[in-house]
């Protein structure tokens, strides 16, 4: 995550917007030790099967100069 998020500072960009699959459960708590904030859900693409009910969470990270 760190080169991810250096590449993407170097780039300009401002921030860096993540989403996960919520069955995935270890990896909000995992992305906001890394500073990523939860900012909203998103329905999971209605073409895609899937073996569980899922829905996209939604995080974001403001990326400042180090």
């Amino acid at each position: 995550m760190e080169a991810a998020e250096n590449y993407f500072r170097a780039a300009g960009c401002h921030a860096m917007d993540l989403r996960i699959i919520s069955p995935r459960t270890p990896l909000p708590a995992f992305y906001a030790h890394l500073g990523y904030e939860q900012t909203g859900t998103a329905p999971f693409a209605p073409d895609v099967p899937v073996k569980v009910p899922c829905h996209y969470i939604l995080m974001s990270k403001t990326l400042r100069d180090s």
